[in-house]
């Protein structure tokens, strides 16, 4: 259907609907008298060219890779693990389970899932249904980092954003006082070659358009003024009651209508569970024409980039967008007043009363604002469940995660979101699987965004520390990358390269991939669909492992008289279990490797440098040895399945098989020897 589009001009005040703790003004209003003047909140400020007292700050909490806190290992403790890249993948369309969804809300994230369930399966019959009249996206600028590049590419979004997105070449981190720069994080081509897409900068409306435009392409039916009241669900499915009283019914329901979302409450049986973070933001925009009249466009001459002055509880994200026309500002400050007290004149009083004193150069642009936005920063705790107890309606986006924008992730959130789903729900074969389903996008999910929340919290310490030993500190940590040098770590999380890869190096449709083969790839458990569960069951021809046929026989049985006279083809990979046991743990830790069945479930070998599998002897031990220091803590990805065909007929011509069977008095020990030693050959080999 036809679908009235509305993209406000990036100057014009955006009115929004409900209104409530957002402040819009027209500085033009303020000159001229039409609005009273009056002060903001009060917060503590920094003087000119002195430094505020200094406030004893905690390290918030998280459990995600970075070293960017090593500059406190000192002053706190710190943390610190690994993180892998994930190359990317396209899962191909899904002719398996088609359903019915209804996706509530338009936003960013709405769109993107209706994107992905299309892509990932056309059968799907997708709807839309937003609350607004027309569509349209309140805002200025938004980041897209390589995370979200990645599917917006696959999706085919790019196209409609040519023209219109930036491509900044880094991001500089600048001193509050003087502007001076204290960190560097190197953005395009780097990023590009790193995780296979660039990093862009766009205007809000703009992405929103594009992501609009290809769910029209796509055949997507977006239904505007179509205000959600109500969400039923029964054994047959799930649905949604309308402001006019219309019942719409479907298989599954997801939730994307943002920080205040009906169905969160449903859910959840709480209200309001959204909470303020003692944070505010500013946004504006500045028109690009206007800074050069003032010569004030040195930051656009220098190359398109993102600067950002960070100090004592207060940041400013500035960067070009709609093809460098205009000026994207994000002014952050403190802020625990009631955003239902604030007023059209708290937004200009506001501004020049919290950066007063700050750099002579940011302030001259922060003249230049014509007209503002004031945004309360709220977030909402992390959920026990994303799901209804039928599971059929979930959540997603801010609905599941608010989180505060200091990661420039919130957005990417919802979209990997949204992809992910997309994957879980392409792998159902039958719509009873649809529990399952979306169980295992809730366990990969909460954890990913769980995360961000933290990383996002932590960006808010490390750039709003007070002058002092560690604001000294932090800047250390980034001086390296200011003088183009490489590092092992950093206190900027754009630039610590375990942060980086974590972040930008995550493909939401293959770490889906990854978590699905993870539930559901054993080749014993068989589908795990609640009751169908079967742990101890033998592989078969046609079962499925990871996506993988298995094409062997019945293996044969685990007796001294077996003969070992087939060839057992088994196909295996990262996270497979066999008789209950693990075949490639996560991080590849070899243990017991069980060919089919063959191997005692109850031998584990742990100890990974000095193996202890049982008497082989010769080049069977020799061999059996460089396997294993080979693979030792070698990460196998799980698209590249490792197929064992050890050809178990040779095995008892390997030497020491005879030494073997007599010391073990053959029966289930010996089995156990060279099965074991069969796949270590088989490993070595691959």
């Amino acid at each position: 259907m036809s679908v009235p589009i509305m993209t406000p001009s990036i100057a014009e005040v955006t009115t929004i609907p409900g209104g409530v703790g957002v402040a819009a003004v027209s500085k033009a209003a303020t000159e001229n008298g039409t609005a009273p003047t009056a002060t903001s909140a009060p917060n503590d400020k920094q003087q000119e060219g002195t430094s505020p007292p200094r406030r004893r700050r905690h390290v918030p909490p998280h459990d995600y890779p970075t070293r960017s806190l090593e500059f406190l290992r000192h002053l706190q403790p710190s943390t610190a693990s690994n993180a892998t890249p994930a190359p990317a993948v396209h899962p191909s369309p899904s002719s398996g389970c088609p359903l019915r969804i209804i996706v509530v809300g338009a936003g960013l994230g709405g769109l993107a899932t209706s994107i992905a369930f299309t892509l990932s399966n056309p059968a799907h019959q997708v709807t839309i249904l937003e609350q607004a009249p027309v569509l349209a996206e309140v805002g200025a600028g938004i980041q897209m980092p390589s995370n979200t590049t990645n599917l917006l590419k696959r999706w085919g979004v790019m196209p409609h954003l040519e023209g219109k997105i930036v491509y900044p070449r880094d991001i500089r981190f600048r001193r509050w006082q003087d502007g001076s720069i204290i960190g560097r994080t190197m953005l395009n081509p780097e990023f590009k070659h790193m995780f296979g897409a660039s990093y862009y900068v766009v205007h809000r409306a703009h992405l929103h358009s594009g992501l609009h435009a290809r769910a029209v392409e796509l055949g997507i039916d977006v239904r505007v003024a179509s205000k959600v009241v109500e969400y039923v669900e029964d054994e047959g499915g799930a649905g949604v009651k309308l402001e006019t009283g219309e019942l719409l019914n479907a298989d599954l329901v997801v939730a994307a209508d943002g920080v205040k979302s009906l169905a969160r409450e449903v859910i959840t049986g709480k209200k309001a569970l959204e909470k303020p973070t003692g944070y505010a933001a500013y946004r504006a925009t500045v028109d690009v024409e206007a800074m050069k009249e003032k010569g004030l466009d040195g930051l656009i001459k220098d190359g398109p980039g993102l600067n950002i002055w960070i100090g004592d509880l207060r940041h400013v994200m500035t960067y070009p967008i709609a093809g460098g026309k205009s000026f994207n500002m994000v002014l952050s400050h403190r802020d625990s007043s009631d955003p239902k007290t604030w007023t059209q004149d708290d937004v200009f009083a506001g501004l020049e009363k919290e950066f007063s004193g700050w750099d002579p150069h940011l302030t001259s642009i922060i003249s230049l604002i014509k007209t503002a936005l004031k945004w309360p920063l709220l977030t909402t705790p992390k959920l026990d469940t994303w799901l209804s107890k039928g599971s059929r309606i979930a959540l997603l986006g801010d609905a599941a995660h608010a989180m505060v924008p200091y990661m420039s992730q919130g957005a990417a959130m919802a979209m990997e979101d949204g992809a992910a789903l997309a994957v879980a729900v392409s792998k159902m074969q039958t719509a009873k699987q649809l529990g399952f389903a979306l169980k295992v996008f809730e366990k990969e999910r909460m954890k990913r965004s769980g995360d961000m929340q933290d990383a996002s919290m932590v960006n808010a310490y490390i750039w709003h520390i007070a002058d002092g030993p560690e604001q000294k500190a932090r800047d250390e940590g980034m001086k390296p990358e200011v003088e183009g040098k490489r590092q092992e770590w950093s206190s900027n999380q754009w630039s610590d390269p375990v942060t980086m890869w974590w972040c930008y190096g995550y493909d939401a449709e293959r770490e889906m991939e990854r978590a699905w083969d993870r539930e559901v790839g054993g080749l014993i458990d068989g589908v795990m669909g609640g009751e169908h569960r079967q742990r101890h069951r033998r592989p078969r021809e046609g079962d499925r492992n990871g996506g993988l046929t298995i094409g062997a026989p019945e293996p044969v049985d685990a007796s001294p008289n077996a003969g070992f006279q087939k060839t057992v083809t088994c196909a295996t990979s990262d996270g497979t279990t066999i008789t209950g046991e693990r075949c490639l743990a996560s991080g590849v830790k070899l243990g017991s490797f069980h060919l089919c069945g063959l191997v005692h479930p109850r031998k584990r070998y742990e100890e990974h440098r000095r193996p202890r599998l049982g008497p082989g002897g010769g080049a069977v031990e020799q061999g059996r040895q460089q396997a294993c220091r080979r693979m030792v803590n070698r990460k196998i990805p799980l698209d590249d399945p490792i197929l064992f065909n050890p050809g178990l007929d040779q095995c008892k011509r390997r030497r020491g098989y005879k030494k073997a069977r007599e010391e073990r008095g053959g029966g289930m020990g010996q089995t156990d020897l060279i099965a074991s030693i069969c796949i270590y050959f088989a490993v070595l080999e691959w």
